[in-house]
Formats: C-alpha cells, structure tokens, sequence
C-alpha cells in the first residue's frame, strides 16, 4: 500500500476498532497529501467514517476540508433518519397489501458497524416476488406518493416525495449465469423474521453474505466494487455468525469460492493484519482505480477480455442486449420472442432520446483506447480470482 492508502485504510480501523493509531500519520501529512486522501475518501464513499474519526480527535486542526468531512457525518445521520422512516412507510404499505418482503443489503449491514449511520447508502433495496409487483407499485404509489420510473433488469426504482429512492426488486439476479443459478433461490433461503410478522423474511446468514458477495463479484467485473463492499464483507466476516461450509457451498455453485477466499483475505490486509499477496495486491490496485461504482475504463478492459478481446466484440455486445436482459426489461418478450428485434430498436430509442449520445460515444473512443497492458491486468487478475468463465 502506499502512503496515503494506509493512512485512510488506518483511519478506518480507528473507527471500527476504536484505536488511534492512524492520526499521528494524518498529522504529519502534507496539505496536498490531506487534500489526495479526502479525494480517496469521496471516490469510495466513506468520508462519513473519516469525518467521525477527524471530528472526534482534539489533536486534529478543524480545516475548511475536516470541518466538510466533520458535517458530511452530521448529513448521514439525517439521511439515515429518513431512510429508517421511508422503510417504515414501506413496509407498511407492503403489510397492508400482505406482500412478503425481504430488506436487501445496507439495511441488515448497518448493524454491525459502530453506529449505523456510518454506512452510508444512496437507495432502500426490497425485494417481493413478481407477481407481487403491480400491486406493490400501485400501493405505493397511491399511499405514499411514489413515482415510478423505467424497470430495469431486476427492479423497479420509485422515487419518494423527498428524494429517497426505492429499488423494488423482483429478483437479485446480476445478469450472469453463474450468479443467477443460486441467487434465483433467495426465497428458499429465508424464512420470517418471527411469528407475529410472517410477511417479513429474512436471508440465511450463509445465504446474506453469498450475496453480498455475489453483488461485489458482479460490480468487480464490471468496474469495480470500492472500498466499502470490502469493509461490509470485513465487517460481517467477523461478527456474524455463519456456518463456512454452507456458505462455501453456495459461492461453489457460484464458482466464486476463490473470489471469496481472496476478498476475505484483502479485507485482512485492509482492515486486520495480515500482508499482501501478488493477488490481492492486484485487486487493491484495481478496486482503488475503480471507486465506489467503477470506472468505465476498469468495465470495458474487463469485458473485452471476457469476450476474447477486442473493440468490435465490445461494441456489438453493447448495441445489442441479449435476450435475457431484454426480457426482464421488456416482459412482453417472454410470450413474444419473435418482438426482440422491435425491442432492441425501442432500446436504441430511448436511449438515444434521453440525452445519453454524448455518453455513449464517448464511451465507443474508450473502448478504442484500452490498451494491451490494460486487457493483460485483466486478464490476469480474471485467472487468479477464477473469473474468467
């Protein structure tokens, strides 16, 4: 690690430890040194913990840029706050129409950091079955005021009357086979949270943190997952109880059980004590570049080397959506294949309407760019992780 990655990764062991070991290192770095690590801190979305730590130090001089940090802490409890309320609203809406839900991710991940408003989330994720869905939708947008926006490949995102976003799913597929074959079982997996609420389930904890793992495996190969999936990951590792063989057996199915051996192990090096490895060397490199959602360049050199390599493949990969993605985004196609072609072009459409031009061609002059040594990092890392299916 460098120097500044080990006095951000140092900051967040202050806040999940309790220790102060990181910020005599923070004091002595220079004002352009401060000024990279806040920008480190912004790109992977954790400069809530570094303002709580910085803010509670009386060692720490409260510049304009820690007092910004210090506040974006105060933001997230707000926000935290809000979110709580919109789930309860949610919820019961979802009682009152006796539709069974599942609390996906951020909710359920809170409570094993030292304050839940120290992980920060920008959407509430819920998922019900499908055929659930209209009902849903209607419920919520005629009691709480929700206005629906496009489906996407797995949910349908609504949006509050204050800003908060809902990702209603109705699957946690992420659109790769491998990943789909054992998250299409979720609801196998979970039961209700106690009797006298037998409309809210809950994950296994083996099948939770599958999950979790299957989602960062997902964003990894497209991009990057950031620096907080890897702390969620730490974070549950050590506090949940969880049967390893069972979850070993899911992330086999999945064929991410290397994934898996490897991001525990980076979390060890991050957030505990252990020492690189060539591997996880090389994913921290990756997921440092990449931030919180990726970067498109990260993405394109990782699925240029899916498909073999090579700009055309990429590019005919990204006009034209498979079958199975299309679907889920158009359900019409489930009963009319024969429509796909109409379907790809009403995509072109829309696309193209909603402003996104500029985006997608600078896109295309990316893709163009990505040079060897790119797809050769790629390739590499793919192998060792046992990505590359």
């Amino acid at each position: 690690m460098d120097k500044i990655t080990t006095i951000l990764m140092n900051l967040i062991k202050c806040s999940i430890h309790k220790e102060n070991i990181a910020i005599q290192q923070y004091c002595a770095l220079s004002q352009e040194e401060k000024e990279q690590l806040f920008q480190l801190c912004s790109k992977h979305s954790i400069s809530v913990i570094v303002g709580d730590v910085l803010g509670k130090s009386k060692m720490i001089e409260k510049t304009p840029d820690v007092k910004k940090l210090i506040n974006e802490s105060f933001m997230s409890v707000y926000r935290y706050e809000q979110s709580q309320t919109e789930i309860k609203k949610i919820t019961h809406v979802l009682t009152e129409l006796k539709i069974p839900y599942i609390l996906l991710k951020g909710p359920r991940v809170r409570k094993y950091y030292p304050e839940p408003w120290l992980r920060t989330s920008c959407d509430i994720d819920i998922l019900i079955h499908e055929e659930d869905l209209d009902l849903a939708i209607n419920g919520l947008m005629e009691k709480c005021s929700y206005k629906k926006q496009e489906r996407n490949y797995h949910d349908v995102p609504l949006v509050s009357p204050n800003n908060i976003l809902l990702e209603l799913h109705f699957n946690i597929k992420e659109n790769m086979d491998n990943l789909d074959k054992v998250l299409i079982k979720v609801w196998d997996y979970s039961s209700p949270v106690d009797k006298d609420n037998c409309l809210e389930y809950e994950q296994s904890n083996e099948f939770f943190l599958f999950h979790l793992l299957a989602h960062t495996a997902y964003h990894f190969q497209h991009g990057g997952c950031g620096i907080r999936s890897i702390l969620d990951l730490y974070l549950i590792h050590h506090q949940m109880p969880y049967n390893n063989e069972k979850l070993r057996t899911l992330c086999r199915e999945a064929k991410i059980e290397t994934f898996y051996e490897y991001v525990i192990q980076l979390s060890e090096v991050w957030f505990g004590e252990c020492s690189h490895t060539p591997v996880t060397l090389a994913m921290e490199k990756y997921i440092l570049h990449g931030g919180t959602y990726g970067t498109k360049d990260n993405s394109i050199a990782m699925e240029q080397t899916r498909q073999g390599g090579g700009h055309v493949r990429y590019i005919r990969s990204r006009l034209f959506m498979p079958y199975k993605a299309l679907k889920m985004k158009y359900p019409i196609l489930k009963k009319h294949k024969y429509l796909t072609p109409v379907y790809q072009i009403v995509r072109w459409y829309k696309a193209l309407s909603s402003g996104k031009l500029k985006k997608y061609t600078a896109e295309l002059h990316l893709s163009k760019r990505i040079n060897q040594e790119q797809l050769d990092s790629a390739e590499k890392l793919l192998e060792a992780l046992k990505l590359n299916l």
